[in-house]
């Protein structure tokens, strides 16, 4: 008795326009649900980063000022060789402030924030010499006296909805200010005098603002990259 071919063989059919249609909504529907956890977990780990590039500023800050020197480098004398303070009214030339601290910091990497899609980590020292490699503004009125003071934050600061770059600004008690969402999604990690760094949003950067004016008796000053 003959076989026919098609008895020995699997019968193959091609999908319908239906199963396709399901096919494609069950992979987008997956996406939706997988997609904002896996965003989130990033967000998070790259915000946790940048909290730790601060703390290691501000252990390189305490460093440098309890070694041979007293002093922030913008505030040392002239004679001394690693003082900056002849850039202090110049926001151009922010980074060479933080370029002081270069025998304290590893590496430049550690300026440059993990969510800062618009500014490019420096990968050495001898790289390190513009502004455009900074994701933090630098706190002039800082003092370890102060733990309350800030020394360092990121530069997505807002004043009054506007955005600050290139400047150096003296914030007054009752500063409007907020971060915006180019770096942490609406929030912002702040250095205060005492090395700690804290996570914020914008109501509680206003609070910090306002605590810091208070502690210092006078306004802050902050220059911006």
């Amino acid at each position: 008795m003959k076989i026919s071919r098609v008895s020995r063989h699997h019968y193959r059919r091609a999908l319908t326009r239906l199963e396709i249609v399901v096919i494609v909504a069950v992979i987008a529907l997956l996406t939706l649900v997988a997609v904002p956890p896996l965003m989130m977990a990033r967000a998070k780990k790259t915000r946790i980063n940048c909290v730790n590039n601060l703390k290691i500023i501000g252990l390189a800050c305490r460093v440098f000022s309890t070694g041979s020197t007293t002093e922030y480098p913008w505030l040392l004398d002239r004679d001394d060789q690693r003082t900056t303070s002849m850039y202090r009214d110049q926001p151009a030339a922010l980074w060479r402030h933080f370029a002081a601290w270069s025998n304290e910091l590893s590496t430049p990497k550690l300026l440059n924030c993990p969510s800062d899609r618009e500014r490019q980590p420096a990968r050495t020292w001898a790289e390190f010499n513009d502004n455009r490699f900074l994701s933090y503004a630098l706190g002039f009125t800082a003092n370890v006296k102060w733990p309350e003071s800030v020394l360092a934050t990121d530069r997505n600061v807002l004043l009054d909805g506007s955005p600050l770059a290139n400047a150096i600004v003296s914030f007054p008690s009752n500063a409007n200010v907020a971060f915006d969402d180019r770096l942490h999604q609406q929030a912002g990690n702040v250095l205060f005098g005492d090395g700690s760094v804290q996570q914020l949003r914008s109501d509680r950067l206003r609070e910090a603002f306002r605590a810091a004016h208070s502690a210092l008796g006078t306004n802050q000053t902050l220059a911006f990259p």
